[in-house]
């Protein structure tokens, strides 16, 4: 999973697209954007959905939206296809820098244009137990 959010307390203003599409003007603490593997983790607690890991997608979930006559920001995860490229572009208000944070793992840059992320073609194998099942770990974590 990765996050995008202003690296201070400031609300982060984002142009999103996915391929050419335009989709909105987003202003909040930041975005999400998680493959099913990530689904469970931060994007769960952000409200984002589990999605099945058989599913081969991406979820675009906003970090706590504010909705203004500038900036109109869906409330909800969008969920678009693995071929999809999204496309976030920073607008720079209070500060010229903005925090991606990949697994967990920060990194701060300064005057990025824009940011594209994609399923990659290259795939992690899991190893797993002979009795794991996706949706019974999931009931068992979560309910």
């Amino acid at each position: 999973e990765i996050v995008i959010r202003g690296s201070h307390s400031y609300s982060i203003h984002l142009n999103i697209s996915i391929g050419d599409s335009f989709i909105e003007r987003f202003s909040g603490d930041g975005i999400l954007v998680a493959t099913p593997s990530g689904s469970t983790a931060y994007n769960y607690a952000a409200r984002g959905s589990i999605i099945d890991p058989s599913i081969n997608v991406m979820q675009i979930t906003p970090l706590a939206p504010i909705n203004t006559n500038a900036y109109r920001s869906f409330t909800s995860s969008i969920i678009c296809s693995k071929d999809s490229i999204v496309k976030i572009a920073p607008e720079y208000r209070f500060e010229d820098s903005i925090l991606i944070v990949v697994d967990g793992v920060e990194y701060q840059f300064k005057q990025i244009v824009d940011i594209s992320t994609f399923v990659s073609d290259l795939k992690v194998k899991l190893l797993r137990m002979s009795n794991y099942e996706f949706w019974s770990r999931v009931t068992e974590k979560f309910l």
